[in-house]
C-alpha cells in the first residue's frame, strides 16, 4: 500500500491502477513467504469523475464550420472535408470511425440512406439523412 502511494503528486486513480501490480507480486511471492499480505481488491477505491459536457451553441457552431471551410489544402477538400464531418456526426448519430469507413457508394442520396458497413459487431446498418445534410 505504501510503495502505490508513495507518489504524493499523483492522483488516487494513479494509486488505485498501480495497486493490481502489487497484488500480482504479492500472489506470486506469498508461496515463498507464509507472511505475505495480498492487498484486497478494492484496497484503494477510486471512481474517475465524469468530464462535464460542453453544449456549443449554434453561433458557436456556425462559427466553427466556417473556420473549417477556411483550412488551407493541397487538393481543396481538407476544408470541405473539416466542415462536412461535425454535421454528419450530428445528424446521424454515428461513430467517427463509421464515418471515416464511409465509400461513396455508401451513400444513396436519392433515398436519403446511408449504408454503415462493418460496425461495432461486425454488422452493418442503414441510417437515414435529412435532405439538408447532403447540401454544401
Amino acid at each position: 500500500m505504501e510503495w502505490a502511494q508513495q507518489d504524493k503528486t499523483a492522483r488516487p486513480v494513479e494509486w488505485a491502477g498501480r495497486l493490481p501490480f502489487v497484488r500480482g507480486f504479492a500472489r506470486y511471492w506469498s508461496p515463498q513467504d507464509s507472511q505475505t499480505e495480498i492487498p484486497p481488491c478494492g484496497s484503494l477505491p477510486h471512481r474517475p469523475g465524469r468530464a462535464n459536457p460542453y453544449l456549443y451553441s449554434n453561433d458557436e457552431i456556425r462559427k466553427l464550420l466556417q473556420a473549417a471551410k477556411q483550412l488551407p489544402s493541397a487538393d481543396g477538400l481538407r476544408g470541405l472535408t473539416y466542415y462536412c464531418l461535425p454535421g454528419l456526426l450530428t445528424v446521424t448519430g454515428l461513430r467517427i470511425s463509421e464515418a471515416r469507413n464511409l465509400k461513396t457508394e455508401d451513400a444513396d442520396m436519392h433515398e436519403g440512406i446511408l449504408t454503415i458497413r462493418r460496425t461495432e459487431f461486425g454488422k452493418s446498418r442503414l441510417v437515414p439523412i435529412h435532405p439538408s445534410t447532403g447540401c454544401v
